[in-house]
């Protein structure tokens, strides 16, 4: 997510260490440190963003597929 605040960028614990030495900062939300987030102050440029979206893509990547929770659509019956 992006904002005039800054880039907001899952990157889960093996790459959060990674992720602060680069200059990100912990994701503070209403008081909270959200785990495995990072922000990153300011407007990146174009080849900044991509790099911080292939660190959050590795971790996304690891995490298992969602079960579709959606209801099947129930189809009108003609007659």
């Amino acid at each position: 997510a992006t904002s005039e605040r800054g880039l907001l960028v899952r990157v889960g614990d093996a790459e959060a260490e990674a992720a602060l030495s680069r200059g990100a900062e912990p994701m503070v939300m209403n008081g909270r440190t959200m785990k495995r987030f990072v922000r990153i102050a300011g407007t990146p440029d174009g080849r900044a963003v991509k790099s911080w979206l292939r660190l959050a893509r590795g971790f996304v990547e690891t995490l298992p597929a969602k079960k579709d929770a959606r209801k099947p659509r129930e189809r009108s019956k003609k007659k």
